[in-house]
């Protein structure tokens, strides 16, 4: 097979699809696979490593290298990975990310060897010899990085222009938190809070609910208009740690809430992606308890902050370290950081039923459902 079209989970806008793993004994196992171009790092859990026989030089740290599994199965078509440049990471966790199910990541270094289509509004994934695919949409040049196939597309918004990446692994977008600062006060109008809550709530880091988000009015993307999306302030670490990756200066990163309208064609061979607008967007509000979570490693979540809302705590009753045990009657131990902010959404002024637990004493508390960041158009 020259290609193959799977159906994808969005799971907290991160893409997830079922790959088939070939094991030592000839046999196949059906697990999941989160597609993730910005990151040039292949990862698998330490439980797939085994299965693979696979025997990394653990350390100190939290994960091994080991040389990369031989094949994979995506749909009907099969994958040799013997060519990926450098190892593959061994996570001492059920899953390659916190918060996420999957047992293995589809990074950069392995899709530039391929024609890729992600098609959001459809839920499908496309992935294709190279000169396989007839690409749709409008045509940008990008600059990938030659070692690593890390994407930048140059952006524009007022007078200024910069890089970021397309990086559809990342749930929102993360930009300058200079940029962010500036736009914020040069644009009152464009709604603004502090607290990473729905898709900006990413790993659970400690200073997430210190985080800015920016809804932007517009934006030039490679030349496409980009309208209101949501946007996090990066910090300068984050934005040091890109520059050194790919070898150019950026601002950030554009990531999935911005790119849920339309079909994506990346071809790598030529160093151009391929947006196409279609309708029936999938985008979601930002409608929410007002909450930072964590998720920790016994797949329990914990409270990490608490937003404003109209210069007030958004959730009364609740502190830093309680633990979400459910919301109204649905238990969220276990489930992803997507299935729990699911739980989370409403229509604002719903009375959510929130139990938690404080030093082994469970409570609840009733919070609303609060509107953040306004209504988003369309």
């Amino acid at each position: 097979m020259d290609s193959a079209t799977v159906h994808v989970t969005l799971d907290h806008n991160r893409i997830i699809i079922t790959v088939g793993i070939y094991l030592p004994n000839g046999k196949m196992e059906r697990v999941r696979a989160w597609v993730d171009n910005g990151n040039p790092s292949m990862s698998i859990t330490e439980r797939l490593a085994n299965e693979l026989e696979l025997k990394p030089p653990y350390g100190s740290s939290d994960s091994g290298m080991v040389k990369v599994p031989e094949r994979i199965l995506i749909g009907d078509m099969q994958l040799w990975l013997t060519n990926l440049k450098q190892p593959v990471e061994v996570e001492k966790a059920k899953s390659v990310g916190a918060g996420i199910n999957a047992d293995i990541t589809l990074s950069s270094t392995m899709l530039q060897n391929y024609d890729i289509v992600i098609d959001y509004p459809g839920k499908k994934f496309t992935i294709a010899s190279p000169g396989t695919i007839h690409f749709q949409g409008k045509a940008v040049n990008g600059y990938f990085n030659p070692q690593n196939s890390l994407i930048q597309i140059p952006a524009k918004l007022d007078s200024g222009e910069f890089n970021l990446a397309l990086d559809i692994g990342t749930p929102v977008s993360f930009i300058s938190r200079d940029l962010i600062s500036k736009w914020s006060k040069d644009h009152a109008s464009w709604p603004s809070m502090h607290g990473a809550i729905g898709v900006a709530n990413l790993w659970g880091m400690e200073d997430e609910p210190q985080w800015q988000l920016l809804r932007i009015n517009n934006m030039l993307y490679g030349g496409i208009v980009f309208s209101n999306f949501i946007a996090v302030s990066c910090p300068q670490s984050w934005l040091d740690y890109f520059i050194k990756r790919v070898g150019i200066p950026t601002a950030g990163l554009v990531g999935a809430e911005a790119l849920l309208d339309y079909r994506l064609g990346i071809d790598y061979t030529h160093g151009i992606v391929y947006f196409q607008h279609i309708g029936n967007s999938v985008r979601a509000d930002m409608d929410l308890v007002g909450i930072t979570l964590r998720p920790e490693a016994d797949g329990r979540y914990s409270i990490l902050g608490v937003a404003d809302y109209n210069g007030k705590l958004s959730v009364a009753g609740v502190l830093k370290g309680d633990i979400l045990q459910k919301v109204n009657n649905n238990n969220v131990n276990g489930l992803t950081m997507g299935e729990v902010w699911s739980l989370l959404h409403g229509r604002p002024g719903t009375v959510y039923t929130l139990v938690l637990d404080r030093d082994g004493k469970q409570f609840t508390v009733k919070t609303k459902v609060h509107r953040f960041l306004g209504k988003r158009p369309g």
